[in-house]
């Protein structure tokens, strides 16, 4: 991501970085406001895990990683690497204990049970986990739960949020749109700007959004992006895991002026064109108006 920003006029700084591939299906309008900042998004990403060399030149660093348009040159002052994480399972000799295990990590059941069943896993090193720090917590829980208490208890990843601290946030919960759709045909798509929110208004930060995907009145994926979007995010992810629909979200009295109030104005816009724009409810309200003046 190429960033041209200066507090002189003749400063300016040179930032890049290639998008995650996993932003891509709900980041593109997040790459809109992007650019309108100053930057220049790269949504493509790095399609080899072999070693990409880099060089310290009289301007800063340069490399030439591979993605998946081909081979790019690639300046700047800085190179920041992010790698992510990789399960820790190497000497640990689990096979001696009958525990399976590859380079992706342990084997676990929904319970989060290991090959042998007194033995659980939790976070990073659980095979096809979302590796989110947040996601160790909830395992926790989960084995807590079942060897302590001795109660049963499963682990569901389907509405894991994750959050991408960029400026501005992108922050998702749940199905994509295009997921929504392939899963379940029907739905229903709101989106409301930032710009709309008395709050950013007052502060004078209006860039961001909040979209739901809707399927017979409840969120099964909502997108946040702007400042603060991970925090705005979690009462839809508490809605969400509760299956908490839409009208009840409408009806929940929020302080003014907030940033949360984007999400139930969103929740009106959804409701609005079903009481206002429909025939049926206004013959019904008119009837109702002849009966009770």
């Amino acid at each position: 991501m190429k960033h041209h920003s200066s507090t002189q006029a003749q400063s300016a700084t040179l930032y890049r970085m290639v998008m995650p591939g996993h932003l891509c299906p709900y980041g593109l309008k997040s790459k809109d406001l992007l650019e309108r900042q100053g930057y220049e998004v790269e949504d493509h990403h790095l399609t080899t895990r072999e070693e990409t060399d880099a060089f310290m030149e009289e301007h800063g660093v340069e490399t030439t990683p591979q993605t998946w348009i081909g081979e790019e040159r690639i300046e700047g002052s800085h190179l920041l690497v992010a790698t992510g994480r990789s399960a820790g399972v190497e000497g640990l000799n689990l096979s001696a204990a009958g525990i399976e295990g590859d380079a992706k990590g342990v084997k676990v059941d929904k319970r989060l049970r290991t090959t042998d069943p007194k033995v659980y896993a939790i976070g990073d090193v659980v095979a096809d986990a979302p590796s989110f720090t947040h996601v160790a917590g909830y395992h926790a829980g989960i084995v807590v739960r079942q060897a302590v208490l001795s109660l049963p208890a499963k682990a569901d990843h389907t509405l894991m949020p994750r959050v991408t601290y960029t400026a501005p946030e992108l922050a998702h919960v749940g199905l994509t749109e295009a997921e929504a759709r392939e899963a379940h045909g029907k739905i229903d798509v709101i989106q409301q700007p930032l710009a709309e929110n008395d709050r950013a208004r007052t502060e004078r930060d209006t860039e961001g959004w909040i979209k739901l995907v809707l399927h017979r009145g409840k969120p099964v994926g909502v997108t946040i992006t702007g400042q603060h979007a991970g925090d705005l995010l979690a009462p839809w992810a508490q809605a969400m895991t509760a299956g908490t629909r839409l009208s009840t979200l409408s009806g929940v009295v929020l302080p003014y002026p907030t940033r949360s109030e984007l999400g139930k104005r969103a929740a009106g816009a959804y409701f609005s064109p079903k009481l206002f724009g429909n025939p049926w409810v206004e013959r019904i309200v008119r009837l109702i108006q002849r009966v009770i003046p």
